[in-house]
């Protein structure tokens, strides 16, 4: 009898919440952070600015526009000379690892599309808390995260700063974010 009082009080509760914790996320283009990311993956990067987006190759109904958005972004920050690599990580297992290159290549010729082996794929996935899954609908859709992550280096290390959680991405362009 107290488990179904309190589940119909666990219900109640998330109906009237709901809507205002929905409203409250989609009223924010970004989320601040300030923590160190984990991952070798960026070693080898020597930008002051990373932006990161997950996707996989082929997606045309999330990352097709997004990143033809960053791509505009990307075009007018780099007007500004101010240090920044995008790079797409691909979420999808592949015949042929350069296809992910090739697919971020194609929105612009200087972003980056990285594949990896499925551990390090999970190991990154869990350092940013992207969720994955194949769609309920079609198995040749992924269902995914659709932020944009923002990391600064500072000395050696790269710190994720703000999550952009709204589209169309809202980036300042006059270096303010960067």
């Amino acid at each position: 009898m107290l488990k179904n009082i309190i589940g119909i009080i666990a219900i109640i509760t998330a109906i009237v919440l709901l809507p205002f914790i929905s409203s409250y996320f989609s009223q924010k283009e970004y989320v601040e952070i300030n923590r160190e990311i984990r991952s070798t993956l960026f070693d080898s990067y020597d930008n002051k600015n990373l932006l990161i987006f997950f996707g996989y190759v082929g997606c045309a109904d999330i990352c097709t526009p997004r990143l033809y958005e960053l791509s505009l972004i990307y075009e007018k920050l780099k007007d500004t000379k101010i240090d920044v690599q995008v790079l797409f990580i691909n979420l999808t297992k592949l015949e042929d690892p350069e296809v992910a290159n090739l697919f971020a290549k194609s929105f612009n010729k200087d972003f980056k599309g990285i594949y990896l082996q499925k551990p390090e794929l999970e190991s990154l996935k869990r350092e940013f808390n992207v969720y994955s899954a194949p769609a309920l609908g079609d198995p040749d859709e992924v269902d995914h995260t659709t932020f944009l992550y923002l990391l600064k280096k500072v000395d050696s290390k790269y710190y994720l700063k703000k999550i952009y959680t709204k589209t169309p991405f809202l980036i300042s362009i006059d270096g303010n974010d960067l």
